[in-house]
C-alpha cells in the first residue's frame, strides 16, 4: 500500500504478507460492490475461489436481511478506519457466520474502493477478554515496575497517560494534556534537545531513548527513562507517537553512587604505597602500579611481557613461583621476604604477598621492609637495655625473643622461654586467662591487658609477683599468621601497693570531707546563737555601766563571745583552703597603696596599744597575687604584732624587691620574742605558746591560714625570731612582669 502526494486515499496494492495474513481481508468496489480481490484467509473463511470472489459482490457475502442495512451503513460511512457493526454473513455451502468487519477507503487500480478486515464475533469477544486482561497484567507490571504507557495524537494535538503515568506526574488518574503542557514537566534546559527527539522521531521515524531529571506536579524530583516509536496509519502515515516512561531514580543513584565508588576506588589504589604487579599463568609481567618506581631492578617497559625468570636471581625466581602455585592451590595469600640490589644498586629488604587471581594469573604485592628491619634491630638494642619485661611473640603466642628484664622477672633463660615455655613461670590457674586472651586478640579482638601471676623463686625470700602483659598492635597490613607482636611483662606488685595506698587515701579524704561537712554544719549552728549573745550583750553593757561587777562579769561574756566567733571563722576559711575551694584573683598590685591601706585598717589598734607604726617601699614597687587574700595576710602578721609587741614600741611594714625577682613584705615588732623550739610550734593549729589562759585574744589559727593562704598564691611566708630580739615575719611573692 502506498499513498501519492495528490491524493488524500491511499493506493492499494495487495503484499504477500496481506495474502498470508491469518484474518481474512478482502477488497470491493464502492460504486458496483463488486468483489475485487480477497486473500486466503478470506477464500476459505467464505469457500469461494480466486475466480469465484471476482463474480461476486459485497452483497453476496451477506444474508438477505442484512444487506438493507449494510446499504445504510456505506451511505453514511466517512473515509476513515473505524469499527463496523456486526454482520450476519454467508458461506457458499450455505452457513451463516457472525463477523465484525472493519474497513478503509482507498484506491485501486483508478477505483474507490473499501479494504475490509474480517473478525469472527465469538473471536472478538475473546480478543476483547484477552486485551482486558493483558491490560490489568500489564497494569500490576507497570506499577511493580514504575512503568507506564503514553501516546501522543498529532491530528488531536493530545498527549495520554496510563495511570502508572499519571500518578508519576502527580496527577490524578485519566489526565490528558497537549504536548507543551506534557513537556514542562522537564527542566527547561532538557525541552529544546526533547523537542527535537520528537520531531526526528516524527518526520524519520528515529526511535525515543533518553534519561533525564523530571520534577511531578507536587514537585517531586525524579529520573526517568522514555523509549518511544511513531505510530503510522494504514497508509503509512504518521499519525502520532507512543511509547513507555520508567522511573529510575533508584537505578540511576545506584548507578551514581557505583561511579563514586569506582573513583574512590581508583584513588584508593592510586594511594596505596606497596607496589603492584599482575603475573600471568606463565609469570609474564602484564601489569604494574607504578612504572618508575624505585624497587624494580630495571625499567618496566623492559620487563613488560618477559618472564620473571628472564629478571631476577634463579633462586627468588623459583621461590616466588613456588609460592604463587601454592596460592592458587590453597587460595590463601603466601609471602616471604628477600633481599636484592634495587636500580640504584642498593640492597634492600622487599615483603612480598602473592594472592591468585582468575584465569591462572597472580597479583603480587610488594613491601619495602628496610627500615622495618633497621627498626627492628634498633628495638632489639633498645630492649636489651629496658628495665621492664618485653617479648616478641606470633599469632599462636609463641614467644620468639625475651630481653633480660622479662628473663630475670620470669626466671626463665632465653631457651627455656621459646615458644610455650613463658607457661612455666605462671601460677598453674592464671596461664588459662592468659592464653585465652592472647588468642582473641590474635584474632582480631582490641588490644588487651591482663594480670597474672609469676612466682619468683629466685626472690630472697621466694614470694609471688603480680605481673601485667600488653600487647601492641602489630604492623599495618600484616596478614594473619605472618605477624610478630610486641609486648611487655610489668611487675605490678609496687603498682598494687600504691593502690592499696591510694584506697586507704581515698577512704581518709572521704573522712576529711564528712568531717568538713560536719564542721561547717556546726560552725553554722553556732554562728547563730553567738551573734544573739553578742548583740544582747552589747545593748547591756551601757545599763551595767554604773554597776562595777555586773559590767566586768559582762565584759568576759563580751570578749568570750567574739574569741568565739573568730575562732568559728577561722575554722571555716582554714577549712575553705584545706579543700582547695580557695580560687584566688591574681593581678598586677602597687606594693605601697597596699601597705597604706593596711596602714589605715589598723590605726585604731596601734594607738590602742601605745605603738607606733612606720611604712616603707618604693613607689614602683609591684607584684602578682589576690589583693583580698595578701590584705588579710598583712593584717593577721601586723595584728599579731601589735598584740604581742611591747607598750611604746615600733611596729614596721615595709616591701622591697630581690635581685632573685620577688617582692618581700616584712613586718617587725619590739615584743619578747621566741625561741626556735617556739617557732617550730607555731605553725601547728590552735598553738598559742601559753598564752590560752592569758589576756591575748586569739584563735592559734591565724598563722596557719596566712600559711596557707601564701602557699596558694604561691608565696612563702617564714617567721625569724630570737628572745628578747622581737620578731620579724618575711612573706616573698614574685614581682609583676
Amino acid at each position: 500500500m502506498s499513498v501519492s502526494a495528490d491524493d488524500a486515499e491511499p493506493h492499494f496494492e495487495p503484499a504477500p504478507w496481506l495474502e498470508q495474513h491469518p484474518l481474512a481481508h478482502w477488497l470491493f468496489d464502492i460504486e458496483t460492490l463488486r468483489l475485487l480481490w480477497a486473500n486466503a484467509a478470506a477464500r476459505t473463511r467464505y469457500g469461494h475461489s480466486a475466480e469465484a470472489f471476482g463474480r461476486l459482490t459485497r452483497d453476496d457475502l451477506l444474508v438477505p436481511e442484512d444487506v438493507p442495512r449494510a446499504h445504510a451503513f456505506m451511505a453514511a460511512l466517512p473515509h476513515s478506519l473505524q469499527q463496523q457493526p456486526v454482520w450476519r454473513e454467508r458461506t457458499a455451502d450455505g452457513c451463516v457466520l457472525t463477523a465484525d468487519w472493519r474497513g478503509i477507503t482507498v484506491r485501486w487500480q483508478g477505483r474507490r474502493a473499501r479494504l475490509v478486515t474480517v473478525m469472527d464475533a465469538e473471536r472478538r469477544e475473546q480478543l476483547a477478554l484477552d486485551q482486558q486482561r493483558s491490560r490489568e497484567l500489564l497494569h500490576v507490571a507497570g506499577r511493580m515496575a514504575l512503568i507506564g504507557g503514553w501516546s501522543v495524537d498529532l491530528r488531536a494535538g493530545v498527549v495520554s497517560w496510563s495511570d502508572e503515568i499519571c500518578a508519576l506526574h502527580e496527577v490524578p488518574p485519566g489526565t490528558r494534556s497537549s504536548l507543551d503542557d506534557a513537556l514542562r514537566f522537564y527542566p527547561a534546559e532538557h525541552r529544546a534537545p526533547l523537542r527535537a527527539q520528537l520531531r526526528r522521531c516524527i518526520e524519520q521515524g528515529e526511535p525515543l531513548d533518553f534519561e533525564m531529571p523530571f520534577v511531578g506536579a507536587q514537585g517531586t524530583s525524579r529520573w526517568v527513562r522514555v523509549v518511544g516509536e511513531a505510530v503510522r496509519d494504514a497508509s503509512g502515515a504518521v499519525v502520532g507517537v507512543q511509547g513507555a516512561q520508567q522511573d529510575v531514580t533508584a537505578a540511576h543513584a545506584a548507578t551514581r553512587a557505583l561511579a563514586e565508588s569506582r573513583t574512590k576506588l581508583a584513588a584508593l589504589i592510586a594511594a596505596i604505597p606497596d607496589l603492584w604487579m599482575v603475573f600471568d599463568p606463565e609469570f609474564r609481567y602484564l601489569d604494574v602500579s607504578d612504572p618508575a618506581h624505585p624497587a624494580l631492578t630495571a625499567p618496566w617497559a623492559e620487563k613488560l611481557g618477559r618472564p620473571l625468570q628472564e629478571t631476577l636471581a634463579p633462586e627468588l625466581a623459583a621461590e616466588l613461583m613456588r609460592l604463587a602455585a601454592e596460592a592458587h592451590r590453597s587460595g590463601q595469600p603466601q609471602s616471604h621476604h628477600y633481599a636484592m640490589a634495587v636500580s640504584d644498586g642498593r640492597q634492600r629488604w622487599f615483603e612480598a604477598r602473592y594472592v591468585a587471581m582468575d584465569e591462572g594469573r597472580t597479583l603480587a604485592l610488594i613491601r619495602d621492609v628496610t627500615e622495618a628491619r633497621e627498626l627492628e634491630q634498633r628495638f632489639r638494642d633498645l630492649a636489651e637495655a629496658a628495665p621492664m619485661g618485653i617479648f616478641m611473640a606470633d599469632d599462636s603466642g609463641a614467644v620468639t625473643y625475651t630481653n633480660p628484664a622479662w628473663r630475670a622477672l620470669t626466671q626463665l633463660d632465653a631457651e627455656a622461654a621459646q615458644g610455650t615455655g613463658w607457661a612455666q613461670a605462671v601460677l598453674p590457674e592464671d596461664v588459662a586467662a592468659v592464653a585465652s586472651g592472647w588468642r582473641q586478640y590474635a584474632a582480631g579482638a582490641a588490644v588487651y591487658q591482663t594480670e597474672f601471676r609469676i612466682r619468683a623463686t629466685a626472690r630472697t625470700p621466694e614470694r609471688t609477683v603480680w605481673a601485667q602483659v600488653r600487647p601492641m598492635p602489630p604492623a599495618p597490613g600484616a596478614a594473619p599468621g605472618s605477624r610478630l607482636h610486641v609486648g611487655c611483662v610489668v611487675d605490678m606488685t609496687p603498682a598494687r601497693d600504691l593502690q592499696h595506698e591510694r584506697e586507704a587515701r581515698a577512704v581518709a579524704e572521704e573522712a576529711g570531707r564528712r568531717q568538713a561537712a560536719f564542721l561547717s554544719r556546726v560552725s553554722h549552728e553556732l554562728r547563730t546563737p553567738l551573734n544573739a549573745i553578742l548583740g544582747f550583750g552589747e545593748l547591756l553593757q551601757p545599763e551595767l555601766a554604773g554597776h562595777a561587777r555586773g559590767a566586768g562579769f559582762l565584759a568576759h561574756i563580751v570578749q568570750a563571745g567574739r574569741h568565739m566567733l573568730a575562732l568559728v571563722d577561722d575554722l571555716l576559711e582554714l577549712q575553705r583552703i584545706e579543700q582547695g575551694r580557695f580560687e584566688p584573683r591574681l593581678e598586677r598590685l602597687p606594693a605601697l597603696p597596699l601597705l597604706q591601706s593596711v596602714a589605715q585598717m589598723l590605726a585604731p589598734l596601734v594607738q590602742a596599744a601605745s605603738q607606733q607604726l612606720r611604712l616603707q617601699a618604693e613607689p614602683t614597687l609591684a607584684l602578682v597575687s589576690d589583693e583580698r587574700a595578701l590584705r588579710q595576710i598583712l593584717l593577721n602578721l601586723a595584728g599579731n604584732a601589735i598584740k604581742y609587741g611591747r607598750p611604746g614600741g615600733v611596729l614596721r611594714l615595709q616591701a622591697a624587691a630581690t635581685p632573685a625577682g620577688r617582692c618581700v613584705f616584712e613586718v617587725q615588732d619590739n615584743g619578747p620574742g621566741m625561741t626556735e623550739e617556739q617557732l617550730q610550734r607555731l605553725f601547728k593549729p590552735f598553738e598559742r605558746l601559753g598564752h590560752e589562759q592569758g589576756t591575748v585574744a586569739g584563735s592559734g589559727l591565724g598563722l596557719v591560714i596566712s600559711r596557707q593562704l601564701a602557699q596558694a598564691l604561691g608565696g612563702e611566708l617564714s617567721l625569724h625570731s630570737a628572745p628578747g630580739q622581737g620578731t620579724t615575719a618575711r612573706l616573698s611573692f614574685p614581682l609583676a612582669g
